[in-house]
């Protein structure tokens, strides 16, 4: 039979003296795993207090949290759960430390060019073609040489990063992987740093970017 919805909160109120809900029991300790193995089903559902139409919320009756928390068989499962976070987290900081030991290793070969109105020509057209694509056909940039220069360099550092380097080849290989917002970090301020050693006219932007490198992004990549 399926179980009734409690709507009224007058009703509501007054049993939640007596009954907590499942996201307080996870604040306690408790796993989805655990709620279902020592408590079963919940005593009493309640409308959604967020979205109405959203699942009701699952209450349970203090009576028998306060006996299960009480008994010996959850203290050792909580022993054991609390053993395997630790565990889990030593292996993912280890996995962490090996893909940071990883990027440390690279060698970021940059795109040279002989004449710097070559590399400003092709970073204008990479800036008009990324323009285009996102039909902003009012950002579109005329020649170089009327361009503001902290303009003209911020371009051109993003026009070298992601096609004078193997910047998106490696954004791609650390993709899913643990630890992957630290290895995007360093692997921008290291493209960066490569960038700015070749090309010393735009060491300023180098750093302007590295000062501001956000979290890793798997949908917006800078």
């Amino acid at each position: 039979m399926e179980q009734e919805i409690l709507t009224d909160w007058r009703k509501i109120r007054q049993i939640k003296e007596s009954h907590t809900p499942a996201s307080e029991l996870k604040k306690r300790g408790w796993t989805g795993a655990m709620i279902e193995e020592f408590l079963g089903s919940p005593d009493i559902l309640v409308r959604n207090p967020v979205v109405r139409s959203g699942a009701p919320m699952c209450l349970y009756a203090n009576s028998r949290i306060d006996a299960i928390e009480s008994s010996e068989s959850f203290a050792q499962r909580k022993i054991i759960r609390e053993l395997r976070g630790k565990i889990q987290k030593k292996i993912s900081e280890q996995k962490k430390g090996e893909l940071l030991a990883w990027v440390k290793a690279l060698d970021i070969q940059v795109r040279f060019y002989t004449k710097k109105s070559l590399l400003f020509e092709d970073a204008i057209r990479h800036y008009n073609n990324r323009s285009l694509d996102r039909e902003n056909v009012l950002s579109h940039v005329g020649h170089w040489s009327s361009c503001d220069v902290e303009f003209l360099h911020r371009i051109t550092v993003n026009f070298l990063r992601h096609q004078g380097t193997s910047y998106e080849e490696k954004l791609d290989e650390i993709f899913g992987k643990t630890g992957v917002n630290a290895a995007y970090i360093a692997i921008k301020k290291k493209v960066l740093e490569a960038i700015a050693k070749e090309y010393l006219f735009l060491a300023e932007e180098c750093k302007r970017q590295m000062e501001s490198v956000q979290e890793y992004s798997p949908r917006v990549r800078g």
